[in-house]
Formats: structure tokens, sequence, C-alpha cells
């Protein structure tokens, strides 16, 4: 994962880009594994562990790291809207597969618009070719905020979208050019003829984005994490979205990232009617899972004594919501937290951030290397952003 630390900044304006960072994500579990700089910017590149998808974004990595700063985050610009109560360009969702499916439906919309330098430069950094303005928009809001997205061109869509397994000896044209031989194990998103993509992974040639396009259905889905490995593994085919997806990506993300790209479009082109569906059946997904906490069992895993205080505000900076009762604790995990299961997951987790040595810690720790890669870069002025409250019950600024 590449860290860009003008995006960064952009989230987190008052963090210091210093050696207290390298050593903080270090500390959180994102070990650096190396510090570069671009013509603009600092890039730093992150080992993220399978188990910590929800760090695979400039957003995810600002929140990981506010439980140790406790500084200020800003949400990126979004645009509000709501969702329709009826859902007119999906069919059946097989709630197996896709527990929540949303669609953002656009009409007439000039696709033949140059996307903005600023957004083709990042993308550059990230190793993703620039395309049109809409398939960019979406690749630069997942580098963003982590969730994936796709677009089918809705002139070439034949009816209504479904989600289904695939039928064996079905054929698929992807967007890679490639054809694939599908069978019933296999993931799909489907109109009411063609197979349009293999859910999680990669979309259709037959309804891909073209500079022409002018209608367009925006997916923004969560999909079943185990369903997309296998089919990434089947085809030997890893794409950006299905490394996110069979990690775990953030079930609840959906109107966050709508919004954000809708607000996106609309800064950077022209587009009329909107309109915004969703499928969801929450009961197929594990969320707001509930565990409690035995205070004196911190001492006894960690080793060293934390404060209760302590344990509270680490836990609160987790986005954790914690509720105390004489000597336990009782913590709802976050949607996006896949690697939180247990007590000892939880109380890992705190060690891990314990605020009392950490920053005599960093005093004695210097790499004079990295620092020098970093200090010497001087940052871009950030137009301040407008701020959205979501679900998110971190501090966020309203400034």
């Amino acid at each position: 994962m590449k860290l860009s630390t003008n995006w960064l900044k952009e989230i987190t304006p008052s963090i210091k880009i210093d050696n207290k960072l390298i050593e903080s994500l270090t500390s959180l579990g994102l070990e650096v594994s190396s510090v570069s700089k671009t013509k603009k910017d600092t890039i730093i590149d992150l080992d993220i562990t399978p188990n910590r998808s929800d760090c695979l974004s400039i957003y995810g990595v600002a929140r990981d790291l506010f439980s140790i700063y406790g500084k200020t985050i800003k949400l990126p610009k979004q645009k509000k809207i709501s969702v329709k109560k009826s859902q007119l360009p999906l069919a059946k969702i097989n709630n197996i597969i896709s527990p929540i499916y949303s669609c953002l439906a656009i009409e007439n919309i000039d696709n033949k618009v140059k996307t903005p330098q600023y957004i083709k430069t990042r993308l550059s950094d990230y190793g993703i070719t620039a395309n049109n303005i809409i398939v960019d928009i979406l690749n630069y809001v997942m580098i963003e905020i982590g969730q994936p997205m796709h677009a089918f061109d809705s002139d070439k869509i034949n009816g209504k979208l479904s989600v289904r397994f695939g039928k064996k000896n079905e054929n698929f044209h992807a967007l890679d050019g490639q054809k694939y031989l599908l069978n019933n194990n296999i993931p799909v998103v489907t109109d009411s003829d063609t197979v349009q993509a293999i859910a999680g992974v990669i979309g259709g040639k037959d309804s891909s984005v073209q500079t022409n396009t002018k209608n367009i259905i925006i997916e923004c889905a969560y999909f079943n994490p185990e369903f997309v490995r296998l089919a990434s593994k089947k085809f030997r085919l890893q794409t950006d979205a299905s490394y996110r997806f069979e990690r775990g990506v953030d079930p609840l993300m959906h109107s966050f990232a709508i919004t954000r790209v809708l607000s996106l479009l609309n800064e950077h082109t022209t587009l009329h009617k909107t309109n915004y569906f969703q499928k969801a059946n929450k009961s197929k997904i594990k969320i707001n899972n509930k565990i409690k906490i035995n205070i004196e069992k911190f001492e006894k895993i960690l080793g060293q004594q934390i404060p209760k205080t302590k344990i509270i505000q680490i836990l609160e900076r987790l986005n954790f919501h914690p509720v105390t009762f004489k000597n336990m604790i009782t913590i709802i995990v976050p949607s996006y937290r896949f690697d939180i299961e247990n007590e000892y997951d939880t109380e890992l987790e705190v060690g891990e951030i314990d605020l009392d040595d950490y920053e005599n810690e960093l005093e004695n720790q210097f790499n004079d290397e990295l620092v020098d890669a970093i200090n010497n870069h001087v940052f871009d002025h950030v137009e301040e952003n407008r701020n959205f409250f979501g679900n998110y019950e971190i501090k966020y600024t309203n400034k």
C-alpha cells in the first residue's frame, strides 16, 4: 500500500510528516518498507498484513493514526443523495454473494472531459494508468477511502442487473481482453442476457465505459470475501478490486463512497439526472459485534499495567465505543475491523497503542535516511474541503 503524504495531509492537516510518523505507522503494524520522493510528493510504501484491509486506503491509514495522535480528521467533500425506494435497475441480488448492493445511475454525463492532472498524477503514483474521467474518479476514490467500484455503460445493459453464481461452461469476455469459462462457484453480475462482471474481480468488455459513454450505472457493493477469493484464485486474476474485496471492505461504506464519487463528478464534468438504488440484507453480514473484556486481563496478556483511563482513551480513539461496568468493558467492533474477533484481539490492539511510554520510545529511535527523505519535502497548499458527518464517530472538524 502506497501512502501519499500530501494526500494524508488533506485528511489529517495537523499531522507532521517526520520520524514520529514512520514509527507510529510501524507501531500500528503498518510496517514501512521504503520512502521515496516524486516531483511534488513523498510516498511511503507500507506492508499491510492480510488482516488489516481497513488500512488499504489513505483514509483508513489516517483513521488508524488517530488512535495514536488524536488529530482531527477531515473527510473529503461529498454531495448528498438519498436512496430511492424503488429498485429500478436491480433485479435479483443473491444476498449470500452480496448482502448489500448499491448503484448510482447517471444520465447524460460528459465523459469526454479530460481528467484533472492531480488525479492522473496520483493514480500514476499508485501504478494505475489514467483511462477516462469516470473510471479515473472511481479508482481515485478507491485509493482514497478503500471502496472498489465499477461503472457499466447502461446503454449496453439489457434489462436489469442481477447477482448470482455462474453456470457451468458459461462464457465471460472480460475487460482484460480474455475470455473466461465459468462454473457454478463463480459469483457474477449479469443483465437479462449476459454476464457483465465477475463480482468483485473484473468487469466485462461488452458493457465497458468509453469516452463516448453517456449513461452509466456505478456499482458499489459489498461482496463476500470468500467467493471473491475463490474466483480470483481460480483464474489467477488479482485486480485492485479483488485485492480489497477478498480481504474485506467495510460493508457500511456505500453512502460515503457514492456521495464522494458524485461530488468529484459534479466538480469535474457535467451530468444530469442521478438516482441512487440499493438492495440490502444486513443480517447476512457480521456487524456491531460486541465483546466483553475484563480489565484485569490486560496486564496478564500484555505483561504490563495500563491504567483504566488510558485503556478507555485508546478504545475511544479506535472507535470501539467502550462502555464500562465495574471491572468490565464492553466494546462494539467497527464494521471495518474484520481482524477484531474476541477479547484477546482487543487486548493486543490496545497493547500496540499503549501511549504511556510511546513518546520516550520515539525519542530514542532515529533513522536519518528516512527523516531526510521526508523532511526535505515542501508540501503544496491544500484547499480546505467541506466536511461530511456519516456513521463515523471519530472527531471530525466542521470548519
